[in-house]
């Protein structure tokens, strides 16, 4: 499931860091459904996250480690894997939020004014020509136990390959694919940049731009419902479909 939320601004200063703020929302909307009941299989201990959303804000500028929202107005694309109902329950949970003050930094607060549905994808081909949403990419990370330390790689580092297979494969694994099935899917640059974004109080890099993924179709239908890689909870890793490639048209479709 696929949904478009739609908010207006009261100001329009905004933290560069926004992925926390759309972060907190959801929690909040989740904390208020059925009693809170769902907030701990989401938010607490680390839990595994089965959806993914992406930030599009009205007419920005960047300027001053602050985003300046001329428009005064953001939409958000949330997406989640419906194997567990998440997309019903995310739905149900900010619907109940329409209309309500959310308040921000910056002196600033933000309402939701509109939610709804948009159609999805349904992968057919084993095969996509796909391009991420603007501000998520993909971000791959490897953590250090050791020294508590993160490393991310983008598709232009040494090593992306194997650590896109790490991660990519225990995504899908967690989420109750096989091994087998999880071990297909391969990421291939076709028109990639590398950028560095805040997250928290970190800069991280990510991948963004058009690239083919291939694989067990039921596995690549999970990653773009739920967003793909590392901190795909946190406003990473949904894409878009531009098509879906037969045998023989993948030439054709990306020249």
């Amino acid at each position: 499931m696929r949904l478009f939320l739609s908010f207006w601004l009261e100001g329009e200063e905004f933290q560069l860091d926004y992925r926390r703020v759309i972060l907190a929302f959801l929690k909040k909307s989740m904390a208020e459904e059925f009693d809170g009941k769902l907030y701990d299989r989401y938010f607490k201990n680390n839990h595994f996250r089965d959806y993914g959303f992406a930030v599009l804000f009205d007419k920005p500028v960047f300027e001053g480690g602050k985003i300046f929202v001329k428009g005064k107005g953001l939409k958000v694309i949330l997406s989640a894997d419906d194997r567990e109902r998440t997309g019903l329950f995310l739905y149900g949970a900010v619907l109940k939020q329409r209309g309500i003050n959310f308040p921000l930094p910056l002196e600033n607060s933000m309402v939701l004014e509109r939610v709804m549905p948009v159609n999805s994808a349904e992968i057919k081909e084993e095969r996509l020509l796909c391009s991420f949403l603007t501000g998520g990419g993909l971000v791959l990370r490897d953590h250090d136990k050791a020294s508590n330390r993160d490393r991310y790689f983008t598709y232009r580092d040494e090593g992306f390959k194997s650590m896109f297979d790490i991660v990519i494969h225990n995504q899908l694994e967690r989420a109750g694919f096989s091994e087998q099935a999880s071990e297909s899917v391969n990421f291939k640059a076709v028109d990639c940049k590398k950028a560095v974004v805040k997250h928290y109080s970190n800069l991280i890099d990510t991948t963004l731009g058009i690239f083919v993924l291939e694989g067990d179709r039921s596995c690549l239908q999970y990653l773009y419902n739920a967003g793909m890689g590392s901190r795909n909870g946190f406003g990473f890793g949904l894409f878009n479909v531009i098509s879906q490639l037969r045998e023989g048209e993948e030439n054709e479709n990306i020249d």
